[in-house]
């Protein structure tokens, strides 16, 4: 009896040293600081953000041979990545920062046909003294909140923009402030600020090709922002510098004929041009019942070309040969 008794009792202190030492080891796999452990990302994980679409074509299309530096291709109908280069490189936007000025102008004006007085000249001093693209208002001009629009959607007015800021906000860096509130809502803050409502140089101005198509996309689904981009002319009631009215044309449609596709149609979009961004695009297309969008960056320019068009030409030609 006295045997099994010793028995038992080592077996039981075998059983609870055995269950320490479990306890011991499962303590030490836990991290004492769970949110230290948490945000220790890698190095490597931190340069390239995670793709914003869910999915990536099993066979990507070769867009090294663009003259932009940076692009992708998107099918807007699945949301599948489909082609790109340099997609998640920090790039300068341009103009492209007006997909953002117009679609949060548009989110927060209760009245398209409300109207504005330019106050004056002076606050377009500094965008002409930078060279800035112009959709030609002056002070004294009454526009409405659509001309603003129109005025930055196609010559990609800077003066449109800040106008579209004093109006409907205030001030510009109020609109600017709305623009990287939206942009945080659709959880691009980490790699898209904006500081200006034109797109103008500023090293606090930044985003990514693949930003930008979620803003784009994002854009395109109110109706108003796709009617601008897909228009190629507008005029505005007379004004106090115009009578007539101030005319506008697309930057974009303009160069689009309408048979650069066999079998599809490019829709609209938007340009961008600054010394340091250079040439960027982002348009759309339909080709057979589907909808695809191309947003590209850092083009080089050159005399008498538009090699950001004819990368978006070419991507979508791209496009009607795979699907054949």
């Amino acid at each position: 009896m006295r045997v099994l008794k010793v028995i038992f009792t080592v077996m039981i202190a075998g059983i609870l040293s055995f269950g320490v030492y479990c306890i011991r080891r499962s303590a030490q796999s836990v991290p004492v600081n769970f949110e230290a452990e948490v945000t220790a990302v890698p190095e490597t994980t931190q340069t390239e953000p995670p793709n914003p679409y869910h999915e990536k074509s099993a066979e990507l299309m070769p867009l090294d041979a663009l003259a932009s530096d940076c692009a992708l291709l998107v099918n807007m109908e699945t949301h599948e990545v489909i082609g790109e280069k340099n997609a998640h490189a920090i790039i300068e936007p341009a103009s492209l920062t007006k997909i953002m000025t117009m679609i949060a102008a548009i989110e927060n004006s209760h009245d398209l046909n409300a109207e504005y007085t330019v106050p004056s000249d002076e606050m377009f001093e500094p965008l002409w003294e930078l060279d800035a693209s112009m959709a030609g208002f002056h002070g004294g001009d009454t526009v409405t909140v659509m001309d603003m629009l129109y005025g930055a959607a196609l010559p990609s007015g800077a003066d449109a923009t800040a106008c579209l800021g004093a109006a409907l906000f205030g001030t510009e860096e109020k609109l600017v402030a709305a623009m990287n509130k939206k942009a945080a809502e659709l959880g691009l803050q980490e790699t898209t600020n904006f500081a200006n409502t034109s797109g103008l140089h500023d090293p606090e101005h930044y985003s990514t090709v693949a930003d930008i198509a979620v803003i784009f996309e994002y854009a395109l689904e109110n109706s108003v922002f796709r009617r601008l981009m897909e228009t190629n002319y507008y005029k505005t009631e007379p004004t106090a510098s115009h009578p007539e009215g101030t005319e506008m044309q697309s930057t974009f449609l303009k160069y689009i004929k309408g048979d650069e596709l066999k079998t599809g149609t490019i829709l609209g979009g938007k340009t961008g041009f600054t010394d340091n961004a250079g040439l960027c695009l982002a348009s759309f297309a339909e080709i057979g019942d589907t909808k695809y969008m191309l947003i590209t960056a850092g083009a080089a320019p050159e005399e008498n070309k538009r090699p950001n068009i004819d990368d978006a030409v070419s991507c979508y030609s791209l496009v009607e040969m795979w699907m054949m």
